[in-house]
């Protein structure tokens, strides 16, 4: 029954999202039979480094949503702390609901069933697809274990420089 439900809402937040498209996001059903994947695609937003970029994704759905959240794992491939080498992506939002066992979210930045498809793009591209929230929030989660990756203006100009210049010994 539950499965059956959370199939009748993603066909009504696709068509919804059809009707009102999100700014730089466009989805549909990777197979027409399964409503529980969808294919995205996010324009790079502008003035980030994303900029002009076309990134693919698949959005994969549980049977018991909205109650667990999604998972996003881009195809096309995207360099950035919170998006794993795989592709998965990994942010508050897209984390289940409740306390945070390691303490670093709080409970109302992870997933709520209010989240729709809709709303956690509207987190995506503004967070995952920002320099500036890229630099603040360079942290991310694999497997069991929390690597942080803490990076300051300091060491990214210092990286830049080197690529310019052509040398390493600037960081």
């Amino acid at each position: 029954m539950a499965k059956s439900q959370a199939s009748l809402l993603l066909q009504k937040q696709l068509k919804d999202l059809c009707k009102n498209p999100v700014d730089g996001f466009s989805a549909g059903l990777v197979d027409e039979s399964n409503v529980f994947e969808w294919s995205v695609s996010i324009i790079g937003p502008p003035d980030t480094l994303y900029e002009g970029g076309f990134f693919n994704a698949i959005m994969t759905f549980p049977d018991n949503y909205p109650v667990s959240p999604p998972t996003v794992r881009f195809t096309s491939e995207m360099w950035h702390p919170n998006v794993y080498p795989d592709g998965k992506v990994c942010i508050s939002i897209l984390h289940p609901p409740g306390d945070d066992p390691n303490g670093y979210e709080l409970a109302t930045e992870r997933w709520t069933p209010v989240h729709t498809a809709a709303s956690v793009w509207r987190s995506l591209s503004p967070g995952v697809l920002n320099y500036a929230w890229f630099l603040m929030n360079a942290g991310y989660e694999y497997g069991n274990t929390l690597h942080s990756c803490f990076l300051s203006v300091h060491s990214v100009a210092c990286h830049l420089m080197a690529v310019v210049i052509g040398s390493e010994s600037w960081w």
